[in-house]
């Protein structure tokens, strides 16, 4: 006494002690335990994409402590357990659960991380006119391209979207942009890859107001080898010291049909020693 007892058995066990003295007198005594091991489950899991999280749950304990295999990490420590890892590959992860007695068992699941595409747009500083487009290109560029990939891992489709303007075709690379407004727009592109992994890349374009122009006199009549007088209106106000009331030029370029510019600044003047009627641009 004391008397040491196992099992290999797992069940309810009872236990009975009789004590015999000098006299011969005796009496007994009753006890019960219990055998048993966890069952410890570790749910399967999903393959995830390269940066996603996962949460890893197990079952059958009260307490449980988790290792894994290869990189990545865990951010929490308690059940369920949450991992990540930037890194493609295939990670192992067993779980020790311990149940009321100290008793212990295990369990062992894995998870496939999938390599995820890398994007980015160029050109990196993006300016145009309004109603003018711009070409804007995902880089690398995907395998449809038939081009062999000289950085990453690349994309097999992209998504294009934006906060205004709009794409002759939101699909694809390159594509085109063009804004019927002036402003300040953000373009986003999503690359997805064989393994419906995906990215995305943003790039601001700045669409610049285009200037307002007339010519003054709208019509006039002239005498051959006498010149007339063209101004562009509004004026330059860096050469005409005023103040814009509207979007103007700060160059002026004058052609004409016919005849000659004397002087092609602004005011422009023209003349010709031909008869007939001119019309001019600027």
């Amino acid at each position: 006494n004391p008397a040491t007892f196992s099992s290999n058995s797992t069940g309810g066990f009872s236990f009975t002690v009789t004590a015999t003295n000098s006299n011969n007198c005796s009496a007994t005594a009753t006890a019960s335990a219990t055998v048993g091991n966890p069952n410890i489950i570790a749910a399967p899991i999903s393959p995830i994409c390269a940066g996603a999280t996962i949460n890893l749950a197990a079952s059958g304990g009260t307490t449980y402590s988790w290792v894994h295999s290869g990189g990545g990490s865990f951010s929490s420590s308690t059940n369920p357990v949450t991992f990540s890892s930037s890194s493609a590959g295939g990670y192992r992860f067993t779980v020790t659960g311990t149940a009321v007695g100290g008793c212990t068992a295990t369990a062992t699941t894995s998870v496939s991380v999938k390599a995820g595409p890398s994007v980015s747009i160029t050109p990196a500083n993006l300016s145009v006119c309004v109603g003018k487009s711009i070409i804007l290109n995902a880089s690398p560029p995907p395998l449809s391209a038939g081009l062999a990939p000289n950085t990453g891992p690349v994309g097999d489709s992209y998504t294009w979207a934006s906060s205004g303007g709009s794409f002759e075709s939101n699909l694809g690379s390159p594509v085109s942009w063009s804004s019927g407004s002036s402003g300040t727009f953000t373009v986003t592109v999503t690359a997805t890859n064989t393994n419906t992994c995906s990215a995305t890349a943003t790039a601001t374009v700045r669409v610049n107001e285009n200037p307002s122009v007339s010519i003054s006199p709208a019509t006039s009549s002239i005498c051959t080898g006498a010149t007339l007088e063209l101004n562009a209106s509004p004026p330059n106000p860096s050469s005409a010291g005023l103040s814009p009331i509207a979007p103007v030029g700060d160059s002026y370029t004058w052609a004409s049909s016919g005849g000659d510019f004397v002087s092609s600044t602004n005011p422009a003047t023209f003349s010709s020693n031909s008869t007939g009627g001119f019309s001019f641009t600027v």
